[in-house]
């Protein structure tokens, strides 16, 4: 081969190596990123903290067996399945065991999936019962199809004996992070140990010694914030509407005895329990006053006829504490029903008093 032919043939050959690198650079250039977007499956694997392949389809009437894999560096108390049949309001809870490698396993129970479909998301708690990570949630839980299977339907039996499996279940505060608020409303009435002067007949002390009602009644206002699973700190008011009392007239002058009284508490409260129903226990401390309604037999020239036997009021405090219990019941995982009983002792115009009350609390 000449030197000339040589000479052609390597230019011819640089050439060609040239334009591949430069359509090689056009084709990175244009494909530096995927134009397919990555697959559901794979993108949920990968989100951090808790793996897990969701399920989609199930059978009626069988189990369904659900898995998650933890990552090493998570710090936690325990893994929680909340699962929620077809046409229900509310999630139950089931704790997930160890399944070796990192990961957790448990089943949603036949007695859930009888219908069309049934949801869940997972959770992993800390010791306080506040979520540390989670695979769907309240809002956006995962959705299994379920498909008619020869088995028959689950028997209300069999539904109730699941909700009985009380080894089985765990709390769910559905979504509990997010559940931080508490605000309620109590309406009750008072009956305390009336000692002292009346309130609008003030040079007259009172004639006995007794529990006396605190009319009419109260209600009692209260917001908080959940302090972990089971604690709430919240302030609660105490607005009390008094009536049956008798007006003073004098000096050609009307007095009017009180016809309210209110308070003030800041309260802590401890909730036990992990069912619908759970008894509480409660400490408070405030400023305001608590009157109850007094009559003084000795006193007959009250009211507009001077002629009617003086009714009038003791107020205890302004500086009041107490303790107090109650059971919570729980609507649903936002509504609660509330029964309470609180006692106040107030100084230095001392009484002992004890409210009965019920009422509607939410949590948010």
């Amino acid at each position: 081969m000449t030197t000339r032919a040589v000479s052609l043939l390597t230019s011819t050959v640089l050439c060609m190596v040239s334009g591949l690198a430069r359509a090689g650079d056009d084709s990175a250039e244009r494909y530096g990123e995927p134009e397919v977007p990555i697959p559901r499956g794979i993108a949920e694997v990968m989100a951090p903290r808790l793996l897990h392949d969701a399920v989609t389809e199930g059978r009626q009437g069988s189990a369904i067996s659900i898995t998650v894999a933890v990552e090493s560096d998570l710090r936690f108390d325990k893994i929680v399945l909340a699962y929620r049949r077809g046409g229900a309001k509310e999630f139950l809870g089931r704790q997930m065991r160890e399944a070796g490698s990192g990961s957790y396993a448990t089943e949603i129970p036949p007695a859930a999936n009888g219908g069309a479909e049934v949801a869940y998301f997972i959770e992993a708690q800390d010791k306080d019962g506040r979520v540390v990570a989670t695979r769907g949630s309240l809002e956006k839980p995962f959705v299994i199809k379920l498909f008619p299977a020869d088995q028959p339907e689950v028997t209300k039996a069999q539904e109730e004996a699941a909700r009985a499996d009380a080894d089985d279940q765990v709390e769910i505060h559905v979504d509990l992070a997010k559940l931080k608020w508490l605000v309620g409303l109590v309406v009750g009435r008072g009956f305390g140990w009336a000692a002292g002067n009346g309130d609008l007949n003030a040079d007259v002390r009172v004639d006995h010694a007794g529990f006396v009602a605190a009319s009419l009644g109260h209600i009692a206002p209260e917001a908080g914030i959940w302090v972990g699973r089971g604690l709430v700190f919240s302030l609660q008011g105490r607005l009390q509407r008094i009536v049956g009392t008798t007006d003073v007239n004098a000096g050609g002058r009307t007095f009017h005895s009180a016809n309210y009284a209110a308070a003030l508490f800041a309260k802590a409260t401890w909730i036990f329990g992990r069912g619908r129903l759970q008894p509480t226990f409660s400490l408070a401390a405030g400023l305001g006053r608590i009157r109850h309604v007094v009559t003084f037999a000795g006193l007959t020239d009250c009211g507009a006829s001077h002629s009617e036997t003086c009714v009038d009021t003791v107020a205890g405090g302004p500086v009041l504490a107490g303790a107090g219990g109650g059971l919570l019941y729980q609507l649903n995982h936002r509504l609660l029903l509330v029964a309470q009983v609180n006692s106040q002792l107030g100084t230095p115009d001392f009484t002992l008093n004890v409210d009965l009350g019920l009422g509607v609390a939410a949590k948010f």
